[in-house]
């Protein structure tokens, strides 16, 4: 993104994304009342305006909070923002939790992530209890940064220079988190221990022809030829990018894959390797694709999260 666009320029992902929304409330209130219309606060939404006051990263003994909207002692909401693969931990709402139950007029913890809004975080969350210490389970409203971005769109006004650039910026990230999901080539006939050596680096390599630098992360789907195992049970950060030839992939030169390329190669730099983060282990395997090839789709963490089968990925 350009260096024009000022809400670029606040800082790295995580915070510049919560950052910006929390001063974007205080520049355009009718997006500050869309917001508390997602939260059950619809007939309220209009006279609270005036008085709400928006705080980022609030800082206490325990750490800080995202973004808190506050009237006085009479509503306290406090906003947890993720985004990509990260998901806040159960220890972490816990304490926004107990710092709410403090406050005695009406209050709610709210979690943005990337996930779906709640099926899924609230399961895990609450499978045990209907309480987060002590905050009842109605009073923890889970959306999506996808959620925010449709229901602001058509309230933003576009002739003014920051609701233009937040609506850029909000998309660019939204579309910096899309992930790949690529088949692993059934070409490639290693056995078990060296599949376990690539993954175990968390390291996996793919034609520049494929590679789109705006994915920031990657689901490999395996075909059967590997472990014995169809389908994606994992999704993992791409750290960087390394440009390579065949033969600095390190792959066994009596190996199929090197034979059949390397002619073509010719030791010239044609290759991502791409280095991974620690993967991200999904909730349930997503199952072979029922009748559709997996080649370079683009998904999302909502779709990952919820599919049975991998044609539910498109």
């Amino acid at each position: 993104m350009k260096a024009t666009n000022v809400f670029a320029l606040i800082g790295s992902l995580e915070t510049g994304l919560t950052k910006s929304l929390g001063f974007m409330f205080v520049h355009n209130k009718e997006l500050l009342r869309r917001f508390l219309k997602l939260l059950v606060y619809q007939r309220k939404s209009s006279q609270w305006l005036k008085m709400m006051e928006v705080e980022v990263e609030v800082p206490d003994q325990h750490g800080r909070t995202d973004i808190e909207l506050k009237i006085g002692n009479y509503l306290c909401l406090i906003l947890e923002g993720k985004v990509g693969g990260n998901l806040p931990s159960k220890e972490q709402l816990e304490r926004y939790s107990r710092k709410l139950m403090g406050f005695k007029g009406l209050k709610k913890l709210v979690v943005v992530t990337e996930v779906d809004s709640g099926d899924w975080l609230r399961k895990e969350i609450f499978q045990d209890q209907k309480h987060l210490a002590g905050l009842p389970e109605e009073d923890v409203h889970f959306l999506t940064w996808q959620e925010l971005h449709e229901n602001f769109f058509n309230y933003l006004d576009l002739n003014d220079e920051l609701d233009r650039q937040f609506e850029d910026y909000l998309e660019e990230m939204i579309m910096q988190n899309e992930i790949l999901v690529v088949s692993a080539d059934p070409n490639l006939k290693y056995g078990e221990e060296d599949v376990y050596f690539f993954r175990k680096l968390h390291m996996y390599w793919y034609s520049i022809n494929t590679i789109k630098k705006r994915h920031n992360y990657i689901a490999l789907y395996l075909p059967k030829e590997f472990k014995g195992e169809q389908g994606i049970q994992e999704v993992a950060k791409i750290i960087r990018y390394e440009l390579c030839s065949l033969d600095q992939l390190g792959i066994p030169e009596d190996s199929n894959y090197y034979k059949e390329r390397k002619k073509d190669d010719a030791g010239k730099p044609e290759y991502y390797k791409l280095v991974l983060g620690k993967p991200i282990k999904l909730p349930q395997k997503i199952k072979k694709s029922r009748g559709k090839r997996v080649r370079n789709w683009t998904t999302t963490f909502e779709k990952l999260l919820r599919a049975k089968y991998a044609d539910e990925l498109l």
